[in-house]
């Protein structure tokens, strides 16, 4: 399951006895990794056991099958979050994950917004979210803690309760610190009308295939 040559430098999982220090699993969300809790072990291995798990299929591509019992899943979460293994030293550890979670939770709060205070709470048709432009500019390292975030309205043009354009900038603080900003510029639009210019879209590349 594990290369030999993993095995042999991180070891078998150690147990702590039961009345030692206490172990706290930290599972990160869907398509993380648990070396992003990296700055977090730190702090903690003072006071209790850190284990931070990866899924099966996670950072694992050398893996032949899922875990099959919970010590081949510790070795797993070993194997991840150690950053000396030449296995796993690459990107697919984990240490892209807190800049992508900045501009998931940055995208994630313009939609909310947008719904909360600009669209009606009763709506007459299904919208649809376009996105024309996206950014995001980082400024300073941002640990997996709290973080601030403040939304920025730009430019606000609006054709019908359904229909708006939408400039925006979204600060992401941690520590009185700006970490990162990103901006957008999107759309609401009804979406039987954005179904319709899609269908088109649709008809006429595969027209074009079939020729």
């Amino acid at each position: 399951m594990i290369p030999n040559s993993l095995l042999s430098h991180i070891g078998p999982p150690v147990l702590q006895p039961r009345g030692e220090k206490p172990a706290i699993v930290f599972a990160p969300h869907a398509g993380g990794s648990g070396s992003a809790f990296a700055p977090v072990r730190v702090r903690l291995l003072k006071h209790a056991d850190f284990i931070g798990v990866n899924y099966p299929g996670r950072s694992n591509g050398n893996i032949a099958q899922s875990p099959r019992s919970v010590d081949e899943m510790a070795l797993h979460a070993v194997a991840a979050i150690d950053d000396r293994s030449a296995d796993v030293s690459d990107h697919i550890t984990g240490h892209h994950i807190p800049g992508m979670l900045l501009a998931e939770a940055s995208r994630q709060m313009m939609i909310a917004v947008v719904e909360r205070f600009y669209l009606p709470v009763r709506r007459r048709a299904a919208i649809r979210f376009i996105t024309h432009t996206m950014s995001l500019e980082y400024h300073e390292f941002t640990m997996p803690l709290p973080v601030d975030i403040l939304f920025l309205p730009v430019r606000l043009r609006r054709a019908s309760d359904l229909n708006l354009n939408l400039a925006c900038e979204i600060r992401l603080k941690q520590r009185h610190r700006i970490g990162a900003v990103a901006r957008f510029d999107i759309s609401v639009i009804d979406q039987r009308y954005l179904d319709s210019r899609e269908n088109a879209h649709l008809a006429a590349a595969l027209d074009e295939l079939s020729t």
